[in-house]
């Protein structure tokens, strides 16, 4: 794939995720701002017509600057030591650079069988932090997904938003409403104590991932250095 086509192919999956997630580039107010400074998690959830799951939204803060924040949750290949009940994050194929797909597996518990999914993530660095987007590419239990990631700073403090829209292949997918947005908040706060205590007990190893991950964001392959870039199987759907 030429750098050109990759860019447009990035840049069209962007807009439709982005579709997906609505009012994901509308920054929050001053008032839910005022309101983390007492509560460090705030979850929130929105209908969304024909789907059984609402978009999930998390604001947290964070002990850890944007960039060091990034770099860790975009490891893709080190997802699996801190992404809840994930016991395989591989990245397998590269349309650019900053956009991977990543085969993952999930542990479910007995008697079911452990899930395997397959998400494309789109790294971009903004004005005022970076973002992570990622959306669907196959799944054995999922219809459709959507999520992003954006980190920047707010009052010398690293504001996390996260947001989650997901479409389960289940008949009871709105019974099983309440135990999603459990497991969503489980892991956001498994996600933020694995930031922060690596940001402070490993400045070494975070200073690697941030290397890496700046790498990235100028144009170089840091996972796939002498592989051809291929396209995905499938791309996001409506």
């Amino acid at each position: 794939m030429t750098k050109h086509l990759a860019t447009a192919t990035s840049i069209l999956i962007l807009l439709v995720t982005n579709n997906l997630l609505a009012q994901e580039n509308s920054p929050p107010s001053n008032k839910l701002f005022a309101t983390l400074k007492f509560n460090k998690l705030l979850i929130t959830q929105q209908s969304v017509k024909n789907r059984p799951w609402p978009k999930i939204t998390v604001y947290s803060k964070l002990k850890a600057t944007p960039q060091q924040a990034m770099a860790i949750f975009s490891a893709y290949d080190q997802q699996k030591l801190f992404v809840l009940d994930t016991i395989e994050s591989t990245p397998i194929k590269e349309l650019a650079p900053d956009h991977v797909i990543v085969r993952y597996k999930s542990k479910m518990p007995w008697p079911l069988k452990d899930v395997a999914y397959t998400n494309g993530h789109i790294l971009t660095q903004k004005s005022s932090g970076y973002q992570l987007t990622w959306y669907q590419v196959e799944s054995e239990s999922t219809k459709h997904l959507a999520g992003s990631m954006q980190l920047f700073s707010w009052q010398q403090e690293t504001i996390m938003v996260y947001q989650n829209l997901a479409h389960p292949d289940s008949l009871f997918a709105k019974l099983l409403k309440p135990v999603m947005v459990n497991k969503v908040e489980k892991s956001i706060r498994a996600i933020i104590k694995y930031i922060e205590e690596k940001s402070l007990k490993d400045p070494i190893y975070v200073q690697q991932l941030v290397n890496k991950m700046e790498q990235i964001l100028s144009g170089k392959s840091v996972y796939f250095k002498n592989k051809k870039m291929v396209r995905p199987k499938k791309t996001i759907g409506p």
